[in-house]
């Protein structure tokens, strides 16, 4: 939590922000808020840094043992293992989907201004290996953000 800030004008004002630290797969997530001592005016939460949730294989593993879907990580692989690889062009599919089946998958950015209504979302998907095309381009990194309301003025 912050504590007692100045005020430029000379007279003394307090801040309140809080942080929270949570467990994601091992990994240690801070969000922190800027000044809620007026919270009916909104509140503005961010993600301290990106965080990395796992491989699309995880996810995959994650919802077969939790809800019990009838596909595994290890059925997917197999069944894309077993796609043509010739021509090259189709090898490029087989490979490229391999590659994003063993993706990782970033939070990258997370903002959520309750007064100005502005969500902010950011997500990086990293291929392994990256995905080739024809040889003549490789794709190391797929990124998407994500904003709702107005940023910016007119």
């Amino acid at each position: 939590m912050n504590a007692l800030v100045n005020s430029p004008t000379g007279g003394d004002s307090v801040t309140v922000a809080v942080s929270g630290t949570f467990d994601i797969q091992g990994q240690s997530v801070t969000i922190n808020s800027q000044d809620i001592t007026n919270i009916k005016s909104g509140i503005n939460f961010t993600l301290g840094q990106p965080v990395t949730l796992g491989t699309i294989d995880d996810f995959i593993d994650w919802l077969n043992k939790t809800f019990s879907t009838p596909l595994t990580s290890k059925q997917l692989d197999d069944a894309i293992d077993k796609l043509p690889s010739s021509p090259a062009f189709l090898k490029d599919i087989r490979d490229a989907l391999l590659s994003f089946l063993h993706a990782t998958i970033t939070i990258t950015m997370l903002s959520i201004n309750t007064q100005t209504k502005v969500y902010q979302f950011g997500v990086t998907v990293t291929p392994n290996p990256p995905i080739s095309i024809l040889g003549l381009l490789e794709l190391d990194s797929i990124g998407v953000a994500i904003t709702s309301g107005v940023t910016g003025s007119p």
